[in-house]
């Protein structure tokens, strides 16, 4: 994405957990691994000057009980703080990193 938009702020969400229940014992610990490997990913953009950030929403679960629908997907209140989440990530991107658009507006006529 950054090739075909350089100027972009892309914002890369570290997953939120799994329940911790013996059935999904081998999905959390995959899901672990995944955030383990998120950091060092936006990391290396970085240094290439990429306007990346990692948001963590590893301990997204430490907020509240209820927020996991099935044990993956969050209930209706779990998106609701989701969203409240991402607002605050969102505003905390460095001001100077917004830019105004570079290129031609997309084609959508075809569409």
């Amino acid at each position: 994405m950054t090739e075909e938009c350089p100027d972009a702020v892309i914002l890369v969400s570290v997953i939120i957990n799994t329940c911790d229940s013996p059935k999904m014992h081998a999905q959390r610990e995959r899901t672990k691994l995944c955030q383990q490997l998120i950091p060092g990913i936006v990391r290396r953009r970085q240094k290439k000057g990429k306007h990346v950030v990692a948001v963590d929403f590893s301990r997204w679960e430490e907020a509240g009980d209820n927020l996991l629908q099935d044990c993956i997907h969050p209930t209706n209140d779990g998106y609701d703080l989701m969203g409240d989440w991402w607002y605050s990530f969102i505003t905390q991107v460095d001001e100077e990193w917004i830019q105004e658009p570079q290129g031609n507006d997309p084609d959508w006529s075809s569409n």
